[in-house]
């Protein structure tokens, strides 16, 4: 067998292997979990005794490696007080949906630009240039009803460099995937 020498070889080989995909998507739902059980500010531990689970089972839930079920990601997700959907897209597209989409909130907010407006929370997919590629990434922001004003609260500041940081990782992957190796001799 022919040694691999570029990292796009290797990664041409390891996404053809079914089990390494499904590996690679089932780490993608456990950050974003993570990620989710973090900005709730609320203690693992409560977490846990709320799912009726150990520290255990809910730290494997979020850092494990195999199956993670649809029943697991909804306990998590209805604990946490927030759902989850499963968007199914082609293989180079991060997003189904295009143009923007309305967030539900609890409680109206006002707009403080102009201090008369209700704010309206909106998810929009955008276009960003990282490493040579156009990725599509959802910016978060609220819109006043009464001024117009764009603007983004903490949170949605927050989810916005969240969502950049994961593109700027995946557009480095995706570049390093593209260079070859140089082969290195220990002891010249």
């Amino acid at each position: 067998m022919k040694p691999i020498t570029s990292i796009a070889a290797l990664w041409q080989e390891a996404t053809t292997d079914p089990e390494f995909g499904f590996a690679l998507k089932a780490q993608d739902v456990r950050v974003d979990l993570a990620a989710a059980v973090a900005r709730s500010a609320m203690p693992k531990s409560q977490l846990a005794a709320q799912l009726g689970w150990t520290s255990d089972r809910l730290e494997k839930a979020l850092t494990g490696i195999g199956d993670l079920s649809l029943q697991t990601i909804f306990a998590i997700t209805r604990a946490l007080g927030l759902d989850f959907k499963v968007v199914i897209t082609t293989p180079d597209a991060t997003s189904a949906t295009d143009g923007k989409t309305k967030e539900e909130i609890d409680a109206p907010e006002i707009c403080p630009a102009c201090g008369l407006g209700q704010l309206t929370r909106y998810i929009e997919r955008e276009e960003v240039e990282s490493h040579g590629r156009t990725w599509r990434i959802p910016l978060h922001f609220s819109e006043c009803d009464a001024c117009g004003a764009e603007l983004t609260n903490g949170e949605q500041s927050r989810a916005n460099v969240e969502a950049m940081k994961k593109i700027e990782l995946k557009a480095k992957l995706h570049a390093s995937n593209n260079r070859d190796l140089t082969p290195i001799t220990l002891g010249q």
